[in-house]
C-alpha cells in the first residue's frame, strides 16, 4: 500500500464511530399450557385403538347390565302389585304403626343416597343423610341419638325380619350408628334374598332409639337377588363376541 493511501484510509477512520455488539435479552421462553400437557395426552393417543375400544365397550356393557337389571327389579314390583296376592305396606302406615302414639316429631331424615335397585346378596352399600327439621333445615342436636338399620317384611301383618331362613342375621355392616346430625350407614349387606318371601321385596326402616323425637325413615321395595347379571349372557346375545375377535385383530 502507498503512502497517499494509508492517509486516505487513517482520514477514513478517524471519522467513523465505534458501535456496541448487539446481544439478545436474557427473557425465559413460557412454554404454552398445551404443548407442556401434550407428552400426558400422547400416552393416550399411542394406545391401540383396540385397546381404547376394549375399554369403551366394558364400560358400555357395565351400564347396560345396570340398565337390564333395574328393568326387572321395577317389572317385579308392577308384577306384585298387579296380582294382589298380598297387601303391600305403605310408608305412612308403617311410619304410623312404629311410631304409635308418637306423632308429628321435630325432627325427621333426609338421605342423600338411595338403596341399590335391585341390591345383591352379601354386597356392601352405604347410605348418607342428615336430621333435619320440619323446615328442611339441617339441625345438630343437643345430645347424640342413636340409629338402627332395620329390615321389614314388606307385606301386611308388620313385622320384623331379624335371620335368614339359615338363622344368620339378615342385615349385617355398621347397621347402629350414634350422631349428633350427620347419618352414615357404611358396608351394609343384606344376606337374604328376597324372592323368598311373599311380597319378593323388603323394607329397609332407619330408626332412632327415641322416636318421640325424630321420625323413622324407610326405603321400601328393596328387592335382593343372589348375583348380578352375567356379562357373558349380554355379549352372547347381543354378539358382542365376534366384536372383541374384531377388535382382537386390529393393531
Amino acid at each position: 500500500m502507498s503512502d497517499s493511501q494509508e492517509n486516505n484510509l487513517s482520514t477514513s477512520l478517524n471519522g467513523f464511530k465505534s458501535f456496541a455488539v448487539f446481544s439478545p435479552p436474557q427473557t425465559q421462553i413460557v412454554v404454552p399450557q398445551f404443548i407442556s400437557n401434550l407428552s400426558k395426552s400422547s400416552a393416550a393417543i399411542n394406545k391401540p385403538i383396540s385397546t381404547l375400544l376394549g375399554q369403551e365397550l366394558s364400560n358400555l356393557l357395565v351400564n347396560l347390565e345396570k340398565k337390564i337389571d333395574a328393568e326387572k327389579t321395577d317389572k317385579i314390583i308392577e308384577k306384585m302389585k298387579a296380582t294382589n296376592k298380598c297387601k303391600l305396606v305403605s310408608n305412612i302406615t308403617l311410619i304410623e304403626h312404629l311410631c304409635y302414639p308418637y306423632q308429628k316429631q321435630p325432627f325427621k331424615l333426609i338421605f342423600h343416597t338411595d338403596i341399590p335397585h335391585p341390591a345383591y346378596k352379601g354386597k356392601c352399600f352405604t347410605l348418607r343423610g342428615n336430621i333435619i327439621d320440619r323446615n328442611n333445615n339441617i339441625v345438630i342436636l343437643d345430645e347424640p341419638i342413636q340409629f338402627r338399620a332395620v329390615i321389614y317384611n314388606a307385606e301386611h301383618p308388620i313385622k320384623t325380619i331379624d335371620l335368614t331362613r339359615y338363622n344368620e342375621k339378615i342385615i349385617k355392616g355398621n347397621t347402629v350408628i350414634e350422631t349428633l346430625s350427620n347419618i352414615y350407614f357404611r358396608k351394609l349387606m343384606i344376606m337374604e334374598v328376597s324372592s323368598y318371601h311373599p311380597s319378593k321385596m323388603f323394607n329397609l326402616v332407619i330408626l332412632a332409639d327415641d322416636m318421640n323425637k325424630v321420625e323413622p325413615f324407610v326405603f321400601s321395595k328393596l328387592v335382593v337377588k343372589w348375583t348380578k347379571l352375567n356379562p357373558y349372557e349380554i355379549r352372547k346375545k347381543f354378539k358382542f363376541d365376534e366384536f372383541y375377535n374384531f377388535l382382537g385383530n386390529l393393531k
